[in-house]
């Protein structure tokens, strides 16, 4: 979750570096350093704030450093202190470290270095890594590569490590396991980064580490390999999509940014993708044939937050559209549950960065078990996608504020979709399928409209904004929605949310309605409508103020304190218009609250630690 960028070889490295780390910020925010030799002196700069301190920091300091390594942290291991902010140093001095990741054995190494009179600096498992390698060295390590693989080789956890030493000014050790690394190569220079799209102002030839790897970079070089000395093959790349991340128009935010772009991804997402003669999906990288798709007989889908939301809305569509059995899983909890896998069920790995750590680890498990799996994400060439070998791409562009919005709305596009290609496989006629292609197509504009028509949300906002708690209700389809609503009122307003079925809200929540407590309820035009003004009824009998979010054509004078009319469309597609007034909503909060709406506290954007 933390941000790595590191280059050698340019007489700008401190420059780019701090540049790298600006663009990998959304990655963790808390505290931001940077490493580098000039003069044959490791010099380190660290501080708590963001990147753009840390910029302002070292205009005044003069340096030419050719070589330097830089972190921008989210954290785990110890508080939010200068100490514990990354790079950190070994006990002399001579070698520095930044990490992403988690050790596992932190409070027995830290106790034994104590027993032997090693002074700490921190609290952090990335200063025992450092301390550690400095060790290795003054015991006959024949070099930094060594020294990290003998060290490495005795811990467990997760990590992406990039090492400089100062007796080596040219040269980054770097190895990951667990947390992603890719390194970016140009004529007179080697690059290091956490996420690819920081290296596009510098190559595009690029190279992904896999686990395991340990890449020793010099300018223009790469030199790979395992744990036991076997050196590997390179295996260059080329960076497949650049993203243009700082151009924010006349938008004040990314989150606001990008919630008006959702009508544009969502055509970008549909492009060349919808067949409406034969009334079906084109989805080349399924790499699925009729056959193939016929075969499936079930669908397990699986992600963590926002994409498991996303997913829980494929649940719906792939039974009402497919005629398959679904079920959605959060990452974490399918990793530790006992999953049988068929030959006969697909897998859909759903992630926005393509990193997220649990759903990784769920992809690599159904691969040893030999499962069916495909990814659906955003970041071409992440390690998910790599991982999966097939599958396809949302195509949102870049998602930079925290919360997401795009990627919600794209993956259940793509979703869309797929249940359509099964739905053809089989018993779905050619008839229905252009009627559902028609209604597909026809969502970027309905989503503009809307968009358009929205305006501001103030007596929501008056509703919610001071409320103790905030809840979201649905019903089939809009269930996961409701959740999606609830996940971004808490992310960037900080206010507690729960969201639930409607028919749940008889067995425990009403407990919490009292005067004024605001109810956020989606109803669009499906057969749920008569039973959800029950529901709606029964909190206002306790004082609630209902927000609804309904479809243009229902009736709903005097159901509601605000309502919000969304357009009618089919109603399996209407999680697509009616997550925008809750993402809205939840901006216009975050905004009247004061908060920080791209960088909430705690929270960071690719969630790559277990």
């Amino acid at each position: 979750m933390c941000g790595i960028f590191g280059v050698t070889g340019r007489h700008s490295a401190v420059d780019d570096v701090l540049d790298g780390l600006r663009k990998l910020e959304y990655r963790g925010y808390d505290s931001a350093g940077i490493a580098f030799i000039d003069d044959n002196i490791l010099q380190r700069h660290r501080l708590v704030g963001r990147v753009g301190a840390l910029i302002e920091q070292m205009d005044s300091v003069d340096q030419s450093a050719s070589i330097a390594i830089g972190h921008t942290r989210w954290a785990t291991t110890g508080a939010v202190t200068e100490a514990n902010a990354h790079p950190h140093f070994d006990i002399s001095g001579r070698i520095a470290i930044v990490h992403n990741g988690i050790i596992e054995q932190t409070n027995i190494l830290r106790q034994r270095l104590i027993d032997e009179g090693v002074e700490l600096h921190s609290e952090t498992d990335t200063e025992l890594i450092a301390v550690l390698t400095g060790m290795a060295l003054d015991e006959g390590a024949a070099s930094l590569l060594e020294a990290l693989k003998s060290v490495l080789s005795q811990l467990r956890g997760t990590w992406g490590i990039c090492a400089i030493h100062l007796d080596d000014p040219e040269t980054i050790v770097c190895t990951r396991s667990g947390s992603p690394l890719v390194v970016g190569l140009s004529d007179d220079a080697s690059f290091v980064s956490s996420d690819p799209h920081a290296l596009a102002r510098h190559t595009k030839r690029v190279v992904y580490l896999e686990d395991g790897d340990f890449a020793v970079l010099q300018p223009g070089t790469i030199d790979t390999s395992r744990i036991d000395r076997t050196r590997t093959k390179v295996q260059i790349s080329t960076l497949e999509e650049v993203w243009q991340l700082d151009d924010l128009g006349n938008h004040p935010n990314h989150m606001h940014k990008e919630i008006n772009e959702q009508p544009e991804s969502l055509a970008r997402c549909f492009q060349g993708r919808l067949d409406h003669e034969s009334g079906t999906g084109r989805l080349g990288g399924l790499e699925m044939n009729e056959r193939s798709l016929t075969a499936i007989e079930s669908v397990e889908l699986i992600g963590c937050g926002t994409a498991h939301h996303a997913g829980s809305v494929g649940v719906h569509l792939l039974e009402a559209i497919a005629n398959r059995a679904a079920r959605s899983h959060i990452g974490s909890e399918f990793r530790i549950s006992q999953n049988v896998t068929e030959p006969t069920t697909l897998h859909i790995a759903l992630s926005q960065s393509g990193e997220t750590y649990d759903t990784l680890n769920v992809v690599q498990e159904l691969n040893r078990k030999g499962a069916d799996v495909i990814g659906i994400v955003n970041v071409v060439g992440s390690s998910i996608a790599r991982a999966c070998g097939r599958g396809v791409y949302i195509r949102s562009g870049p998602e930079q504020a925290v919360a997401s919005t795009k990627a919600f709305t794209n993956t259940v596009g793509v979703l869309s979709l797929v249940s359509i290609m099964l739905g053809r496989s089989r018993s779905m006629d050619t008839a229905q399928g252009r009627r559902l292609v028609r209604d597909l197509s026809a969502m970027p504009n309905r989503m503009a409209t809307l968009l358009d028509n929205l305006g501001t949300m103030d007596e929501a906002v008056s509703l919610v904004k001071d409320a103790k708690v905030v809840l979201f209700l649905g019903r089939g389809i809009s269930s996961p929605v409701a959740a999606e609503g609830a996940l971004k009122l808490m992310e960037i307003a900080y206010i507690p949310t729960i969201a639930l079925p409607a028919g749940e809200i008889k067995h425990g929540p009403l407990a919490l309605i009292e005067e004024g407590t605001p109810v956020i309820v989606l109803m669009p035009g499906d057969e749920h409508a008569e039973r959800m003004v029950t529901s709606i009824d029964e909190c206002k009998a306790r004082g609630a103020k209902i927000i609804l979010i309904h479809d243009e054509h229902l009736a709903v004078n005097g159901l509601a304190d605000v309502a919000v009319p969304i357009p009618s469309c089919e109603s399996l597609f209407s999680p697509l218009l009616s997550v925008l007034p809750l993402q809205v909503l939840s901006y216009e909060v975050a905004l009247a609250l004061g908060r920080d709406i791209d960088r909430p506290r705690n929270l960071a954007k690719s969630v790559t630690v277990g």
